[in-house]
């Protein structure tokens, strides 16, 4: 017995406003959508929800996941072929694909495939929130989101704290090293992390309520799950609207009743630091 079938992602898809030719990024948890019609395991039921994005966007259309492994920040080196990154079952299954292609980022690396691989691939900046990276393209290029089974807010939203310059996270450096065709070199990583104060761990709720309350987000039931759907742009607009009401929007500082202040926070990262190896988010 399934919970949801190929022509039901399909049509949820275009419903949501997903079309021909579109770039796509987003984050999957694709397990809470159930049984797929026809899928045996694992693998083909990531062979079938590929085959039904592809479908809709078509030859044109590009599909970008995360693959991020934080190797630098986790004192790893970081090798694009066989690193695993942590971003599910899905976005492996793309990323160990013949036709996928995987940036060189060893904290926040993305395999694309489809017809803009190129472009969101190639010459990462050590920067990796700057306006030349991965997350400054995705708003060049205007690209839609796709989450399944996770609420509406990407990763992009971080990129969107730096463009804002939030006082509650910071450029941190990070270096290690590349193995790429059997070769080493020594290479960066400059992240944009929170400092390791209880009042700046994300608080992504907060982003998916006001997206809803602006009417930016598509959300669609799919099997025992759902997809959200958005514009890049909109995510940057939700971020802005939140952060020019409450600074501290997108943390739950409000939901602790704690607001610290610069020195408090590079305290909380001295202390942290000194305890533990550092891997912000």
């Amino acid at each position: 017995m399934h919970n949801y079938s190929k022509e039901d992602f399909i049509k949820s898809l275009q419903k949501a406003g997903i079309e021909y030719g579109d770039t796509l990024f987003g984050h999957s948890n694709i397990g809470f959508f159930g049984r797929l019609e026809f899928a045996k395991n694992a693998q083909e039921t990531c062979n079938l929800l590929l085959e039904s994005i592809f479908s809709v966007i078509g030859s044109e259309g590009t599909l970008l996941l995360p693959t991020f492994s934080y190797s630098f920040s986790n004192k790893k080196s970081f090798n694009p072929k066989t690193t695993k990154g942590v971003g599910g079952i899905f976005s492996e299954y793309i990323r160990n694909l013949p036709q996928s292609r995987r940036s060189l980022d060893p904290s926040v690396s993305i395999t694309a495939i489809g017809g803009k691989c190129e472009i969101f691939t190639s010459n990462m900046p050590v920067e990796v929130y700057g306006s030349k990276g991965f997350f400054g393209r995705l708003l060049k290029e205007n690209v839609k989101t796709l989450n399944m089974n996770i609420d509406s807010a990407t990763t992009f939203v971080h990129y969107a704290e730096k463009l804002l310059k939030v006082p509650y996270r910071f450029t941190k450096k990070f270096s290690g090293t590349i193995i790429l065709n059997s070769k080493s070199y020594q290479s960066e990583s400059h992240l944009w992390v929170r400092y390791r104060h209880p009042a700046t761990s994300p608080r992504f709720e907060n982003f998916d309520n006001l997206a809803l309350k602006m009417n930016l987000v598509k959300k669609l039931n799919i099997g025992r799950g759902f997809i959200s759907v958005m514009n890049i742009s909109d995510q940057l607009r939700v971020v802005r609207e939140g952060i020019d009401s409450d600074p501290w929007f997108m943390t739950c500082a409000s939901e602790i009743n704690e607001f610290p202040t610069i020195d408090e926070m590079i305290n909380a990262e001295y202390i942290y630091s000194e305890s533990k190896p550092s891997q912000n988010e």
